[in-house]
């Protein structure tokens, strides 16, 4: 059995070991097991640590039974005495997150009664899923809530206690607990059963800060940001948001309303602009007359292509307006005032590896095929 010396030590750095066993696997890797160790091996939502082993690098870090394997691309032999370096940087940022992560799910279950149904402390966020829904008002009370609790600086202790005296304890827990129990205690705060690396002191997590809320299935997805992440992420949106601020010639809190205001002036310029190009086709085909009337315009829209189809059908009995180009397709409206045109779209889209489809008196589409194959193909057909 390997002594778990991350159980004992949290911010032990650097270690001394022996090798007890090393086996090569079908992946041609070595799984080395040795007496004692501060690497955390993968498991209850946490990554493995990541280090050295006398200098090799370790890829991979998990618990087989009551022994921890660490898989090195090179072999020790048994009974080497090696040093364990941690790349602690990875280590705390974890326990920074895994702390903040406590935290949080504590304070949820004890202001609305959700439980934790799983979480990932991934490289790029935090993600907790609640087994009920949360609403954003919620969710932000707990944040903040949670963010006074890392400021008051409070302590953090892990304890082992039997099955028979956890009985009277109250904590949670994301599953059934067969084996030895590790309970992670903030104090006045939370108690949960896990097997994770957690700081001493709430303080030195920094700061948690929600970055998204999202429905799953009958429960709450959340994801967060924690310690040095958190402040990563703040730094890079406010470099993206000053940058904003520049562009817009904005105070960084007035952009939301600036950026409504420019959405909005861009829909009545395109409402305009589609006017001008309707009137301008209304005014280009007031003469015609006849039984069916093709059209190619540029750069149209679907929603212009159908309305400018639409005008062309009160002037013939078949009309067909398209935008787009040889080479990446066009898209298509056919209409009639008279006519079912149904299974022409059909075919239209069978000969000429088209899409799409609509009523009798309308149909739409895209099409891949060139401007003359497809004059030749509806000329045809209608004739």
């Amino acid at each position: 059995m390997t002594e778990k010396i991350y159980y004992t030590d949290q911010y032990l750095k650097e270690f001394e070991g022996t090798v007890v066993s090393c086996e090569k696997d079908e992946n041609g890797k070595y799984n080395i097991i040795l007496d004692r160790t501060a690497f955390f091996p993968e498991g209850g939502g946490q990554d493995a640590d990541s280090g050295t082993l006398n200098g090799k690098e370790i890829e991979y870090v998990f618990e087989k039974g009551e022994d921890v394997v660490h898989v090195c691309s090179e072999p020790f032999d048994i009974g080497e005495k090696v040093k364990g370096i941690i790349d602690f940087d990875k280590r705390f940022l974890i326990m920074q997150k895994h702390s903040g992560e406590h935290i949080f799910c504590g304070v949820a279950h004890s202001l609305y009664g959700v439980e934790n149904m799983g979480f990932h402390i991934g490289s790029e966020c935090i993600t907790v899923d609640f087994d009920k829904i949360l609403t954003p008002e919620e969710v932000r009370n707990a944040e903040k809530i949670t963010n006074e609790i890392i400021w008051d600086n409070r302590k953090i202790t892990s304890s082992f206690p039997t099955h028979e005296e956890a009985e009277n304890i109250e904590f949670r827990s994301k599953k059934e607990i067969k084996g030895q129990i590790r309970l992670v205690t903030i104090e006045n705060c939370d108690v949960c059963a896990c097997c994770g690396t957690h700081v001493k002191m709430t303080g030195e997590i920094g700061c948690l800060k929600i970055t998204s809320i999202s429905k799953k299935r009958s429960g709450t997805s959340v994801t967060m940001q924690v310690g040095k992440d958190a402040f990563e992420d703040y730094s890079a949106k406010h470099d993206e948001l000053a940058r904003l601020s520049n562009m817009l010639a904005l105070k960084p809190l007035e952009i939301a309303d600036g950026v409504q205001r420019l959405k909005d002036e861009i829909a009545n310029l395109k409402y305009e602009l589609q006017k001008v190009k309707l009137d301008s086709f209304a005014e280009k085909i007031k003469d015609l007359s006849g039984d069916i009337e093709i059209i190619f315009e540029k750069d149209l829209t679907p929603d212009e292509v159908r309305k400018m189809c639409d005008l062309l059908a009160d002037k013939v009995t078949v009309a067909a307006v398209l935008s787009g180009s040889d080479e990446a397709g066009y898209k298509y409206t056919l209409a009639s005032r008279s006519m079912d045109l149904r299974q022409l779209a059909k075919d239209f889209n069978t000969a000429l590896s088209g899409r799409g489809g609509g009523k009798p008196e309308m149909v739409q589409g895209n099409v891949s095929a060139k401007q003359n194959e497809i004059e030749n193909f509806l000329r045809s057909a209608l004739q």
